[in-house]
């Protein structure tokens, strides 16, 4: 098929639009077979009055979205509108929702994305102004109505079923890969994980933290855990990804700070991995998350997850099977140190857990397995579209 690919940004040529998500699923619709042509939303006059508004919004403490504002959404619909003219498709495909709605014409649409703006609002646009918010809600809503959604979890799929009364047939779950461009060889990850095993018999414990945003995502909890731990006589370390915590002097001899590691750099993708592999768990327990790719690198590497169980992240993390979830509460760190304390000593357990990750990567986390489950969706999309025509 002939597929319009409809995105913000050129993935290709920035490879990091939305931590490489973008990209991913380019790439994946392109390994169906596709034919995919890439065509980015244009700057437009209307923009410089909605980055106007932005600025002015801003300095009222309020959040302003441009994305949502009719004028810029108008100028936007006209470019593409001449852009398109005279080309034909057999289908558009964005990973946003709103992008679906800029494209003129009669075709099937089908966006691939994380969560409804009515799930997130409360964790990224908590200040939105009410005329945005308004605005934003609609949007979702005729997106989930004039095309075939895709989210990468559950939890985003009943919102949209629920908030928008979205018709349940054309609302699907299709979980998205680790956005990594290379994983360690199967036996690599087996001796990886009998390291880990055997090394639990000197109480060792290392803890992995990756993420940008250090307060949503719990990393004040990785550290009360790690301290806890030290105190039940565990050697317990946490190396931090991504964020630059203010530690005290005490901290500083079990806390690691690694800094940004940048996954396009091969030099720093292959000391992510070795994080990765050296990892008894994956820390990471936010107060939002829509999905958390994070969770599925770490399974990719054999490594089970410490996680909250919000938003999205129950699709990926299994309590008890891939990791451990936890309900949010104030005795989060003493509920997960007790957790831990109880099932140190089963090594046959952990190792289980360990090649379920695995397993579940390779059959499910993985762009090639998500690939494929995205085009069987396109492919009906485009056949019920000519069907109903």
């Amino acid at each position: 098929m002939k597929v319009l690919y409809l995105t913000p940004g050129d993935p290709r040529t920035t490879p990091l639009l939305w931590s490489g998500t973008a990209l991913a699923i380019l790439r994946a619709t392109e390994a169906c077979g596709h034919t995919v042509e890439v065509e980015t939303i244009p700057h437009t006059k209307s923009e410089m009055v909605g980055d106007l508004k932005w600025h002015t919004y801003r300095t009222m403490g309020k959040q302003f979205l441009t994305d949502a504002d009719p004028l810029v959404r108008g100028g936007w619909y006209r470019s593409l509108q001449k852009r398109l003219r005279g080309r034909a498709f057999d289908a558009v495909v964005s990973w946003h929702p709103w992008a679906t709605l800029l494209v003129p014409g009669s075709c099937p649409r089908v966006f691939w994305y994380d969560t409804t703006f009515i799930e997130t609002q409360p964790i990224y646009y908590p200040r939105v102004t009410a005329s945005s918010y308004r605005r934003a809600l609609a949007l979702d809503r005729e997106a989930v109505h004039t095309a075939t959604a895709v989210y990468c979890s559950n939890a985003s799929r009943l919102s949209a079923i629920r908030h928008y009364d979205a018709d349940p047939a054309r609302v699907h779950t299709v979980p998205f890969g680790a956005n990594l461009s290379h994983v360690p060889s199967s036996d690599r990850i087996a001796t990886a994980i009998e390291t880990r095993v055997q090394r639990r018999a000197g109480r060792d414990l290392k803890l992995l933290f990756v993420g940008f945003d250090w307060r949503r995502k719990g990393g004040s909890v990785a550290i009360d855990v790690t301290e806890h731990l030290r105190s039940r006589n565990f050697n317990a370390t946490l190396t931090v990804v991504g964020s630059t915590p203010e530690l005290n002097d005490a901290q500083r001899s079990y806390v690691h700070l690694e800094g940004r590691l940048n996954k396009n750099d091969p030099a720093d993708l292959q000391r992510l991995s070795e994080l990765y592999l050296s990892a008894d768990y994956f820390f990471m327990t936010s107060h939002g998350e829509s999905f958390g790719i994070v969770y599925c690198e770490a399974m990719a590497h054999g490594v089970p997850s410490i996680a909250a169980n919000v938003g999205g992240v129950g699709t990926i993390v299994r309590d008890g099977e891939t990791g451990m979830l936890f309900d949010w509460s104030d005795d989060l760190a003493t509920s997960i140190v007790e957790r831990i304390c109880r099932e140190y000593d089963d090594d046959n357990a952990y190792r289980a857990m360990c090649e379920r990750c695995v397993a579940r990567y390779n059959d499910t986390f993985n762009w090639n397995a998500a690939g494929k489950h995205f085009d069987e969706i396109l492919r009906n999309a485009v056949v019920s579209y000519a069907g109903g025509a």
